[in-house]
C-alpha cells in the first residue's frame, strides 16, 4: 500500500489539509466543481461522525450556489449507533431515548418483527432494558436474549428539492434496496411527501416522515459504499483514526467505487501510507470483498491496476463548468 501511495502522490491525486473543518469544506468544493462538470461523485469516509460532518458541508455548499431547493423539510431520522454484536448484549451500551428495531419477533416479550420500541431505562447491574413499542406495549428483557436487533438514534435532518438521499434499511414496498441511493424531484415542505428520482427514468413517492431510515447521500461510509460506482470518488482518510475504522480493507473498498477517478483528503501526506496499509487482524485481511476473497499481497495490485489511467487526468481546480469528455481516463479494475 506504500507504493500506492506513491502513485497516488505522483498522480496528484492526494490533498494533505490538517484541520478536519477546511478538509470537509474543501471535499465540498470539489464535490461541487464535479457536480457542476457533470459527473458523478461520491464521498467516502469511515466513520459516521465524517458522514454526518461532510453531508452538512456539502448540502452547505450546494445551497450558497442555490443547486437545492429554498424551502427545507425538517425530519426525524433513525441513525444506526453501529454497535457491534458484543456491545448489544449488554444494558450500558443503551440509553433511554434510543430506538430498537426488531427484525425478529419474541413471543416470550411481546415483541413483533419489524417493531420499534423506545429504551426507557436500563439496569446495568441487572443487565435489563425496558423499552416501550410505538403502541404502547412495554417490554423489559435482558438483552443478550434477542437477536436480530438494531440500534438508533434520533436525530433532525432538513432536506429539500435537489438533494441526494441514501436508503439505509430497505424499502420494501417500494422496492428499494438498503443503501440504494435516490434524488428527491419534488417535495412538499409541508407535508414531507417526496417524489424520488431511482434512476433509469424510474420514480416513487414517500413521505420522509414516515420512512426514517434513509439520510443525505452526498457522503457515506466506506461499508455503506459498497455496491456502489460513480465517476469520481473522493476519500477522507483521517490518519489519527483506529486501524479498525482506517486499513487496508478500508481503503481498496473506498478507491474501487470509482469508474475514471479518484482523490484522496487526509490530514497528512506522510502518515497516510502505513495508515492505508494496517490490517485489523489476520482473518480481516483475508476477509472477502464485495464477494471475492483477497489476500493481503493481492490487495496492492489491485490497487496498482485501479490506478492505471490511459490518460493524464484533468487538474484539481479546474474548470468547474468545463464539458465532460466523450472518452474520459479511465480507472481500470
Amino acid at each position: 500500500m506504500a507504493e500506492a501511495a506513491a502513485l497516488l502522490g505522483e498522480q496528484q491525486r492526494i490533498v494533505a489539509i490538517a484541520d478536519p473543518q477546511e478538509r470537509h469544506r474543501a471535499i465540498a468544493h470539489e464535490y461541487v466543481r464535479c457536480n457542476h462538470a457533470g459527473y458523478s461523485t461520491l464521498v467516502v469516509s469511515p466513520a459516521n461522525d465524517e458522514r454526518r460532518a461532510l453531508n452538512e458541508a456539502i448540502r452547505a455548499q450546494l445551497k450558497s450556489e442555490d443547486l437545492l431547493g429554498k424551502r427545507d423539510y425538517a425530519a426525524t431520522l433513525l441513525v444506526s449507533l453501529d454497535l457491534t454484536k458484543q456491545q448489544r448484549a449488554h444494558a450500558v451500551s443503551y440509553q433511554p431515548g434510543d430506538v430498537i428495531r426488531y427484525s425478529r419477533g419474541s413471543r416470550a416479550y411481546g415483541l413483533k418483527a419489524g417493531d420499534h420500541a423506545v429504551v426507557q431505562s436500563t439496569e446495568a447491574d441487572k443487565n435489563n432494558l425496558r423499552v416501550t413499542t410505538r403502541d404502547g406495549r412495554t417490554a423489559d428483557y435482558d438483552p443478550r436474549r434477542l437477536k436480530g436487533v438494531q440500534v438508533f438514534r434520533e436525530e433532525l435532518r432538513a432536506f429539500a428539492q435537489g438533494d441526494r438521499i441514501q436508503f439505509r434499511l430497505p424499502h420494501r414496498q417500494l422496492g428499494i434496496a438498503n443503501g440504494q441511493f435516490a434524488t428527491i424531484g419534488a417535495l412538499d415542505p409541508v407535508s414531507g411527501d417526496a417524489t424520488l428520482g431511482l434512476g433509469r427514468q424510474r420514480e416513487s413517492k414517500v413521505n420522509l416522515k414516515s420512512f426514517p431510515h434513509l439520510d443525505h447521500g452526498y457522503a457515506v461510509t466506506s461499508h455503506a459504499s459498497q455496491g456502489a460506482t460513480v465517476d469520481r470518488v473522493l476519500i477522507n482518510i483521517d490518519t489519527t483514526r483506529s486501524r479498525e475504522l482506517v486499513n487496508r480493507k478500508q481503503f481498496y473498498v473506498s478507491l474501487s467505487r470509482a469508474r475514471h477517478d479518484a482523490r484522496i483528503f487526509s490530514d497528512s501526506r506522510e502518515a497516510l501510507p502505513h495508515a492505508i496499509s494496517r490490517a485489523t487482524d489476520k482473518a480481516i485481511a483475508l476477509n472477502a470483498i464485495d464477494g471475492v476473497k483477497i489476500q493481503p499481497e493481492m490487495s496492492t495490485r489491485r490497487v496498482r491496476r485501479t490506478l492505471r489511467i490511459v490518460t493524464p487526468l484533468e487538474p484539481m481546480g479546474g474548470s468547474g463548468h468545463a464539458q465532460r469528455p466523450r472518452q474520459e481516463p479511465r480507472m481500470k479494475m
